[in-house]
């Protein structure tokens, strides 16, 4: 009984997911790649017409 009930198990430390890693250098240049291949979305124009 109590909050110490059950059976008891040790924690496993969780690894990192991939959205939370710093990206490379490979995957950044790639990136900008595609941005300047394929352009922009409207939105995005719409956005540096603001800027």
């Amino acid at each position: 009984m109590g909050l110490n009930k059950g059976h008891t198990v040790t924690t496993k430390e969780r690894t990192p997911r991939p959205s939370s890693r710093k990206r490379n250098q490979g995957v950044l240049f790639v990136g900008g790649l595609i941005g300047e291949v394929a352009g922009f979305a409207p939105y995005e124009k719409g956005m540096t017409e603001l800027l």
